[in-house]
């Protein structure tokens, strides 16, 4: 089954944001002095909602941002600190209204979202379901089950 949004909720603070058919989750993350992470989750218009005993997975797609909440007075700013690569609009500010964030990387990863509407889905279980991940990490409910991107292995190579 073809979804447009994700069907769990990620985090208690998370932020949605409807794109056309595609529904991104923005979730917070750590603070630093005056800049706050965040991270954005998202499933591509054919993503297809996965079913197996009574666990769900979804593929999706998720980078780090960064949002400069300092004063707009450019003598009191401080750099970043992290290299930022680009830069989007993200519905972070008052009332949801677009601002703009740095993105922490050059790539945007794939990843698989996976859940269960009935158990509590442990690591190990998951690592069972995904044994050539990169990385697994908590969200929520749910498990993030990165992937090996080719370019990224080429790169490497």
């Amino acid at each position: 089954m073809s979804v447009s949004r994700i069907p769990i909720e990620l985090d208690p603070k998370e932020i949605r944001h409807t794109e056309g058919r595609v529904e991104s989750v923005w979730v917070p993350g750590s603070t630093v002095e005056k800049f706050q992470y965040w991270t954005r989750f998202y499933a591509r218009r054919d993503a297809k909602l996965q079913q197996y005993l009574d666990v769900s997975s979804l593929p999706i797609t998720t980078y780090r941002c960064i949002q400069d909440k300092q004063t707009g007075f450019k003598v009191f700013r401080k750099r970043s600190p992290v290299k930022t690569h680009s830069e989007e609009f993200a519905p972070l500010g008052k009332d949801n209204e677009l601002v703009e964030v740095g993105m922490c990387s050059i790539q945007r990863l794939k990843a698989v979202l996976v859940w269960s509407e009935d158990t509590e889905l442990d690591k190990e279980f998951v690592t069972e379901l995904f044994p050539e991940h990169v990385k697994i990490e908590r969200q929520g409910t749910a498990w993030v089950v990165y992937e090996v991107m080719e370019d990224v292995l080429d790169r490497k190579i």
